[in-house]
C-alpha cells in the first residue's frame, strides 16, 4: 500500500486531503452527538418539569375553584355552585392522584399531603356545617368559622402551591442555563478543533511543497545551462513517483543532447547544400507575389479600402472607396477620417471606435456616412491595426462593405412591422369598443367608453358624444364648462344637416389660442360632427370630434360611420333596457304599494318575485330571489304554531295545478299575533304552467272584530237577559200571586234597579254611536271637579259596605271647563271598574293635584290588577281582559273606551299603571280653566304637585325616571350625589326619594337613607332604593317594606309611589328594586 502512493504525487496529495477530511467528519461528528446527547437530557427534563407544574397549575386551579364556588355558594344560597364547588374538589382529586405518579421531593409530597388531608376535613366537617348554617341563614355561625383558621389555612396553602410552581419555573431555567454553557463549550470545542486541524493541514503542504519544489528548481537550472550548451551532470532522484521519472529522463536527454552535437556539425554541411535549393525557391515566390497582386485588384473591386495614419488623416483610398464616397482621390488623401461623418452616431460610438483600435484591438462595426453629393450610405466596417517589427502600430487598414441596400430593405421591413403593430392596436381598440358595445347597459358608461376607444382609434385631441333626445353627454378633453356651454347653444340648423344627409359634417377653423399652443405659426383644426341614427332613421346621437392640423381623410370618416352605425345598436338596445326595465320597476312598484303580500313561485316551487309587504311577514329582501322552497318555506313555520298544516297548504298550492283559487289561514306569532288569509293561483303560460302565486291578506284587524262581535253578541245577551230575567220574574211573581206590600215594595225596587241597569248598559251603546258618528254634543261650564268625586263617591258608600272610598284633595284649583253629567259618568265608570276589580274589597282612593296648566286625577284601588300583556289594548272598544277572574265580573267592555272619548274630548288624557294583586291607579290630566290658576314663575317647581328626589348618578337612569313620574303628574328633583341631595333638602321637602346605592365617590346611597332617617321631618317619607339582593338584611333593619322584583316596565316605579302616595301616605316606607331590574329598566 505504501508503494502505491509513493508512484503519484498525485495519490499522495489526495491522501492527505481525504486523512484530514476524515479526522474532521469524525470529530464534527463525535461533536454533534454530544451536543444532541445534553439537548435530549435537556428536554426530557425540561418536560418532566413543565409536566409536574402543570399538574401544581392544576390543583392549585381545582382548589381556587373549589373554594370560590364554596364561597359562592354560602353568598348567594345557589345550589349550583355547591354541585360545581363539588365538581372541583373532584378534578383536584384526579390532580392529586395524578401528582403521586409523578418522581417528586419530599417537600412537594408534603405539601400535596397537606392539601388533600385538608380538602378531606374541608368536605367531610367544614361543607356539612356551612351547609346548615346557609339553611339556617345563620350568617354569624358562617362568620365564626371563616374567622376560625380555615381562611388562614387556604391562604397558606395557596402560598405553598405557589412557591411549588416558582420552584419549578426556577429548575426549568437552571436547566436551560446549564444547557447553554454546555452548548458554549461544545462550540467552544469545534472552533479549537477546526484551528487545530488547519494547523495540522498547513504543515502537511508545506513538506508537500517542499518535496516537490525542490527537485523542480534542480531541473530547471539544469535546463538552462543545457540550453546554453554547457555540459551537465544531473544524478537522477531516487524516486518512484513523476518527479524521479523526470530527473532520469532529463539525464537521459542530457546524454543524448551531447551525443548529437557532435552530429549536428556534420549536418552543417548539408544544410549549405540546401540553401542553393532555397535560391530556388525564392524565384518561384516571386511568381507567387504577381499572382497576389491580381488578387488585390480583384478586391479593391468590390471591398472599400482604405488606410489612415495614426491621427487619423486618409493616406490610402481604393476606386471604390472613391465611386461610393463621390470624392476625388485628391480630395481624400491628407483629409481627416470625419470629413464623412453623417452625424447620425453619438459621440461614444466613436470613442468607443477609437479606444478599441488605439490597444491595438480589431474594431467591426456599421458605419452610416455622408457622401460628398450629401447622400447617406452604410457600410460594414472592419478596422485592423497594421504593427511594424517593433508591435507598434504604424497605420490602420480600414476594410469596408457597401450594405446600403440592405439597411435600406430592413428600414422598410421595420416599417411594415410598425405598421402591423399599429393595425394590431387598432384592432385591439376594436375589440374594446365591441366588448363595451355588447356588454354595457348604461348609457354613460357606453358613452365614456365608445369615447375613449374612438380616440385610440382616429387620433383626435377633443370629443363629445351627446343624445338627441336627452342631456346625457359625455365629453373627453372638453372643460365642463365648455360642454354645458355646447349643450346650451347646439346648433338645431347643423342637426338639420346631419338629418338630411346622413354622413359626417367637417367644419374647418383656424385654432384658438388654447389650441395654438407654443407653435407660432397658423394652425387649422378639424371639427367633425358624425351623426347616429335608430334602425327606423331617427336621429338618435351626435359624435363631435376635433383634430388639430390634422384632417379627416375619407376613408377615415366612411370607417367611422361604420362604428357609429354599431354604436347604434347598442343605443337600440340599452333604450330597450331601461324601458323594460322602467316596466318592470313600474310592476314592481305597484305590487309594492299594494295592502297585501305577493310572492311568486315558479313550478320548482323557488322564490321568483315578492313585494315589499311579504317583508313584513317573513325577514326577506325584495333582491333575495332564487330562494328555494325550503327555504323560504322554513321562514314562515318558524313563526306559526301549526308548522305541519302551513307546510301541507303551501305545498299543495305549489306542485299541484289549481283549477280555482284556493285559500286557507294561518296565524304569525313573531314579531307580534297576526291573522293571515293566503290566496294560491296556479299560473298558466300557453297552457304550461309556470308558477303559483300566493296573495297573503293581513286579516287580523277583521278578525278581532269578527271576534269582538261574537263576544259582544255574547256579552250582550247575558248582559240583557239577566236584568231582563229578574225584571220578568218578579212582575210575574206580583200579577200571579198576592203579595204582602212589604215583599211588593222589595220586588218593585229590584225591578226599578235593574230597569236602571238595563237604562245605563242601553246609554252606553247610544254614547259609543254617537261617539262613533262625532254627534256626542258635550255642554261645557266650569266644574268643580272635587265637588263632582265626593258626590260620586257618596253613592257608592251607600251601596259597597266592604270598599273603603276616600278623596285627597291637594290641588290649588280644581275648576275646570267640561260637561258635569260626563264628568259624573267618568268618575262613575272608573269607580265602577275600581269596585268590580277588588272582590274582596279594599281601599279605593281618588286624588287631585295640580300644575300651573293641568288638573291630575288619580283614582286608585287595591283589587287584582291588570296584565301587562293587557294594558295597551284597555281602552278599546269591546276589549275585556281574558282571564278567568275577571271575566267572571261581567261587563260589556264599553266603560273604558268611553271614557277615553270622554277625557279627550276634553282636551285631556288618560293613562294606566297595574300590578298583578297590588291593584291599578288610573290617571286623568284635564286642562284646567285658566282664570283660575295662578301661574308660577318660569322655572320653579309647581309645589301642587308631588315632589319626588331621585338620587341617581347615571344620567341615562335619572332621565327615565323623570320622564315616568312627571307623566304620572309629579314634580322631579334631580341630584347626582348624596352630598348634593342633603344641600338640597334645605331648600325642598320632597313627598318621596327615589336612591341608588352605589353612588360614585363619596356618599353611598345607604348613609343618605340613614341621614333622612335621622332627620325629624323626613323620617316619614317614603323612599324606593336601587340595590342588589345581598343588600337585603341592610334593608331590613332600616324598614324596607316592599321589595320590586325582576321583571317589570319602567311604570312600575311610577305605580309603587302613587300606591303609596296616595293610599298609604308617609309612613316612612322603603321599596327597593332588584339591580338586574334595574340595569334592564
Amino acid at each position: 500500500m505504501p508503494n502505491y502512493f509513493r508512484k503519484s504525487i498525485r495519490r499522495q496529495y489526495l491522501f492527505m486531503m481525504m486523512t484530514v477530511l476524515i479526522v474532521a467528519v469524525i470529530g464534527v461528528c463525535s461533536l454533534y452527538v454530544v451536543e444532541k446527547g445534553m439537548k435530549s437530557a435537556y428536554l426530557e427534563k425540561r418536560d418532566t418539569l413543565t409536566n409536574e407544574m402543570s399538574v401544581i397549575s392544576e390543583v392549585e386551579d381545582s382548589f381556587g375553584d373549589m373554594i370560590l364556588r364554596i364561597r359562592g355558594y354560602i353568598a348567594l344560597q345557589n345550589e349550583a355552585e355547591l354541585q360545581k364547588g363539588e365538581e372541583a374538589y373532584k378534578e383536584l382529586s384526579l390532580a392529586l392522584r395524578e401528582f403521586d405518579a409523578m418522581d417528586t421531593s419530599p417537600n412537594e409530597e408534603a405539601v400535596m399531603n397537606e392539601i388533600r388531608a385538608f380538602t378531606a376535613n374541608y368536605w367531610d366537617e367544614l361543607v356539612p356545617q356551612v351547609r346548615n348554617l346557609v339553611n339556617q341563614e345563620d350568617y354569624e355561625g358562617i362568620q365564626d368559622i371563616s374567622t376560625s383558621g380555615a381562611t388562614d389555612t387556604i391562604n397558606e396553602l395557596y402560598g405553598q402551591l405557589g412557591d411549588l410552581e416558582a420552584n419549578k419555573s426556577e429548575q426549568i431555567a437552571e436547566a436551560h442555563n446549564t444547557l447553554m454553557n454546555r452548548l458554549d463549550y461544545t462550540s467552544f470545542s469545534m472552533i479549537l478543533f477546526i484551528a487545530l486541524l488547519l494547523a495540522v493541514l498547513s504543515l502537511a503542504t508545506k513538506n508537500m511543497s517542499r518535496r516537490i519544489g525542490v527537485p523542480l528548481q534542480e531541473l530547471s537550472l539544469a535546463s538552462e545551462r543545457i540550453a546554453a550548451g554547457d555540459e551537465v551532470q544531473l544524478e537522477a532522484y531516487r524516486r518512484e513517483d513523476e518527479l524521479g521519472t523526470l530527473s532520469r529522463a532529463f539525464s537521459h536527454m542530457a546524454r543524448i543532447i551531447q551525443e548529437r552535437e557532435t552530429d549536428l556539425q556534420a549536418h552543417n554541411e548539408e544544410l549549405m547544400a540546401q540553401q542553393d535549393e532555397l535560391t530556388e525557391q525564392q524565384e518561384r515566390l516571386e511568381h507567387s507575389l504577381n499572382d497576389v497582386r491580381n488578387l488585390n485588384t480583384a478586391i479593391n473591386e468590390a471591398t472599400i479600402l482604405s488606410i489612415i495614419d495614426l491621427k487619423g488623416k486618409a493616406i490610402y483610398v481604393n476606386d471604390k472607396f472613391c465611386e461610393v464616397s463621390k470624392y476625388s482621390t485628391d480630395e481624400l488623401i491628407g483629409k481627416d477620417r470625419w470629413m464623412l461623418n453623417s452625424e447620425y452616431h453619438e459621440d461614444s460610438f466613436f470613442k468607443t471606435m477609437s479606444q478599441t483600435i488605439s490597444k491595438g484591438g480589431t474594431w467591426k462595426g456599421e458605419v452610416r456616412n455622408q457622401a460628398k453629393d450629401g447622400t447617406y450610405y452604410w457600410v460594414d466596417t472592419t478596422i485592423v491595426p497594421y504593427k511594424d517589427e517593433e508591435d507598434k502600430i504604424e497605420k490602420y487598414v480600414i476594410i469596408q462593405f457597401d450594405i446600403t441596400k440592405i439597411k435600406e430593405a430592413e428600414a422598410d421591413l421595420m416599417g411594415l412591422l410598425e405598421q402591423s403593430n399599429r393595425q394590431q392596436e387598432r384592432l385591439h381598440h376594436f375589440n374594446e369598443l365591441n366588448h363595451a358595445l355588447s356588454i354595457t347597459l348604461e348609457k354613460g358608461p357606453l358613452m365614456d367608453k365608445v369615447l375613449q376607444q374612438l380616440s385610440q382609434i382616429f387620433d383626435f385631441e377633443k370629443g363629445l358624444l351627446y343624445l338627441e333626445e336627452s342631456d346625457d353627454v359625455a365629453s373627453m378633453g372638453i372643460h365642463s364648462n365648455d360642454v354645458e356651454r355646447f349643450m346650451a347653444h347646439r346648433d338645431t340648423n347643423l342637426a338639420v344637416r346631419l338629418k338630411e344627409t346622413g354622413k359626417p359634417h367637417i367644419v374647418t377653423r383656424q385654432a384658438s389660442p388654447e389650441e395654438q399652443g407654443y407653435l407660432s405659426s397658423t394652425v387649422l383644426v378639424y371639427d367633425a360632427y358624425a351623426p347616429i341614427f335608430d334602425s327606423d332613421g331617427t336621429l338618435v346621437a351626435v359624435f363631435v370630434c376635433t383634430r388639430i392640423g390634422l384632417p379627416f381623410r375619407d376613408e377615415e370618416l366612411d370607417e367611422l360611420i361604420g362604428v357609429l352605425n354599431r354604436v347604434s345598436l347598442s343605443f337600440e338596445k340599452i333604450f330597450l333596457y331601461e324601458e323594460t326595465e322602467a316596466n318592470r320597476q313600474l310592476n314592481q312598484d305597484v305590487i309594492d304599494n299594494v295592502n297585501e303580500a305577493i310572492q311568486f313561485v315558479d313550478s320548482n316551487g323557488e322564490l321568483v318575485q315578492l313585494n315589499d309587504k311579504l317583508q313584513d311577514l317573513i325577514p326577506i329582501s325584495t333582491d333575495n330571489t332564487n330562494m328555494k322552497f325550503e327555504e323560504w318555506l322554513q321562514q314562515f313555520e318558524s313563526r306559526t304554531d301549526d308548522p305541519e298544516q302551513l307546510r301541507t297548504h303551501f305545498y299543495d298550492s305549489t306542485f299541484t295545478i289549481i283549477e280555482t283559487p284556493t285559500s286557507f289561514r294561518f296565524e304569525l306569532h313573531v314579531p307580534h299575533r297576526r291573522v293571515i288569509e293566503a290566496y294560491a293561483q296556479t299560473i298558466f303560460r300557453h297552457q304550461t304552467k309556470v308558477g303559483t302565486l300566493f296573495v297573503h291578506r293581513d286579516i287580523t284587524s277583521e278578525y278581532e272584530v269578527d271576534q269582538m262581535k261574537s263576544e259582544l253578541v255574547s256579552t250582550v245577551s247575558h248582559e240583557l237577559r239577566t236584568p231582563l230575567a229578574s225584571v220578568l220574574g218578579f212582575t210575574e211573581l206580583m200579577l200571579k200571586r198576592e203579595l204582602k206590600p212589604e215583599r211588593q215594595k222589595r220586588y218593585l225596587e229590584t225591578i226599578h234597579k235593574e230597569a236602571d241597569r238595563l237604562t245605563n248598559l242601553i246609554n252606553d251603546f247610544l254614547d259609543v254611536q254617537r261617539m262613533e258618528a262625532g254627534k256626542q254634543t258635550y255642554e261645557k261650564q266650569e266644574v268643580n271637579l272635587a265637588e263632582v268625586a265626593s258626590e260620586v263617591l257618596e253613592g257608592f258608600r251607600v251601596n259597597h259596605n266592604n270598599h273603603r272610598f276616600e278623596i285627597y284633595d291637594h290641588s290649588s284649583s280644581h275648576i275646570v271647563h267640561a260637561d258635569r253629567s260626563k264628568m259624573i259618568q267618568l268618575y262613575t265608570n272608573l269607580i265602577s271598574n275600581a269596585v268590580k276589580f277588588s272582590p274582596n274589597g279594599g281601599d279605593v282612593i281618588v286624588s287631585l293635584t295640580n300644575n300651573e296648566e293641568s288638573l291630575y286625577i288619580h283614582i286608585a284601588d287595591d283589587g287584582l290588577g291588570i296584565p301587562d300583556g293587557e294594558l295597551p289594548k284597555l281602552f278599546k272598544k269591546f276589549h275585556r281582559i281574558d282571564n278567568s277572574d275577571r271575566r267572571k265580573i261581567g261587563g260589556t267592555g264599553l266603560g273604558l273606551s268611553i271614557c277615553k272619548e270622554i277625557v279627550e274630548a276634553h282636551g285631556g288624557k288618560i293613562s294606566v299603571r297595574s300590578e298583578i294583586g297590588e291593584g291599578s291607579v288610573f290617571t286623568i290630566q284635564l286642562p284646567l280653566q285658566h282664570r283660575a290658576v295662578t301661574r308660577q314663575p318660569t322655572g320653579e317647581v309647581d309645589h301642587q304637585l308631588p315632589l319626588v328626589m331621585v338620587v341617581e348618578d347615571d344620567y341615562s337612569l335619572s332621565l327615565l325616571f323623570k320622564d315616568e313620574l312627571q307623566d304620572a303628574g309629579m314634580n322631579v328633583l334631580h341630584c347626582t350625589s348624596g352630598e348634593s341631595a342633603l344641600h338640597a333638602l334645605k331648600d325642598s321637602k320632597p313627598d318621596a326619594f327615589v336612591v341608588d346605592v352605589m353612588l360614585g365617590d363619596g356618599m353611598n346611597g345607604w348613609e343618605f337613607i340613614e341621614q333622612v332617617k335621622e332627620h325629624p321631618n323626613l323620617s316619614r317619607v317614603p323612599i324606593v332604593v336601587s340595590t342588589a339582593l345581598d343588600e337585603q338584611l341592610r334593608g331590613e333593619k332600616l324598614g324596607v317594606h316592599q321589595y320590586l322584583t325582576k321583571p317589570y316596565p319602567p311604570n312600575k316605579l311610577a305605580t309603587a309611589l302613587l300606591h303609596t302616595l296616595l293610599k298609604e301616605e308617609k309612613q316612612g316606607q322603603i321599596m327597593v328594586l332588584d339591580q338586574e331590574t334595574r340595569s334592564d329598566s
